[in-house]
C-alpha cells in the first residue's frame, strides 16, 4: 500500500511538473525544458509504451507523460526556431536538432539492451540525472526566470526524491544517478530563488 502511494505521488508530481512547464513556456514564449531532456523522455516513454507495454495505471501515466512531452517538443520548434539564419547556430538549427533527436531517441533502447534491463529502470535513472544537470545549465545560460518557475522545480524534486524509496537502487550506478538528481535538483531550486530575488520576481505568484 505504501509503495503504491509513493508511486502515485511520483506520477502526480511529474505530471504536474510537465503541465507547469508547458504553461510557463506558453506564457513566456520560450522552451520550458532542455531539448535533449525532452527527447530522452519521449524515447523512454515510447519504449515503455510500445516495446514493453505493461498495462494498468502505470501505462496510462506513461502515456500521459508521452503526450505532454510531445507538446513540449512542439513548443521547442515553435519558440526556439530562429526567425532568420543570422548566426552559425541559427544556420545549424535543423541539422543539430535532428542529430540530437536521433541520438536521444536511440539512447534508452541501447541502454536497455546493453544492460539487459527491459524494465527501463537504468535508462530512467540515467536520463533523470542528465535532465537535472541540463535544467541547471538552462538556468545559468538564460540568467532569467523565463520559461521557469519554482513550482516546476519543486514538483520535479518532490517526484524524483521518492524514486529511491520504492526502487531501492542497490546498484552503485543507480545510486550515483539518484545522488546526482537530488543534488542538481536542489541546485536548480537554489538558482531559481537567487535569480528571482535578484530580479524582484514573486516566486509564489509565478505559476
Amino acid at each position: 500500500m505504501i509503495e503504491l502511494l509513493l508511486k502515485l505521488f511520483l506520477w502526480a508530481c511529474w505530471t504536474l511538473a510537465y503541465v507547469l512547464i508547458i504553461r510557463r513556456a506558453y506564457l513566456d514564449k520560450v522552451p520550458g525544458m532542455p531539448f535533449a531532456a525532452t527527447c530522452l523522455n519521449v524515447a523512454w516513454e515510447g519504449t515503455m509504451l510500445f516495446e514493453h507495454p505493461f498495462g494498468g495505471l502505470g501505462w496510462i501515466t506513461v502515456f500521459v507523460w508521452f503526450a505532454l512531452d510531445v507538446v513540449i517538443v512542439g513548443q521547442y520548434f515553435r519558440y526556439a526556431r530562429p526567425a532568420a539564419a543570422t548566426t552559425l547556430a541559427d544556420q545549424m538549427f535543423w541539422p543539430a536538432t535532428l542529430a540530437l533527436m536521433a541520438a536521444c531517441l536511440v539512447t534508452p533502447v541501447v541502454i536497455n539492451r546493453a544492460f539487459h534491463n527491459p524494465s527501463g529502470l537504468i535508462a530512467a535513472y540515467f536520463q533523470n540525472a542528465l535532465m537535472s544537470i541540463l535544467f541547471c545549465g538552462m538556468m545559468l545560460r538564460r540568467d532569467s526566470m523565463r520559461g521557469q518557475s519554482l513550482y516546476v522545480a519543486l514538483a520535479k524534486l518532490a517526484g524524483t526524491s521518492v524514486a529511491i524509496l520504492y526502487g531501492e537502487p542497490s546498484d552503485p550506478f543507480l545510486l550515483w544517478c539518484y545522488i546526482l538528481v537530488i543534488a542538481f535538483d536542489l541546485a536548480y531550486v537554489a538558482l531559481i530563488v537567487k535569480v528571482a530575488r535578484r530580479d524582484g520576481v514573486d516566486l509564489l505568484r509565478r505559476v
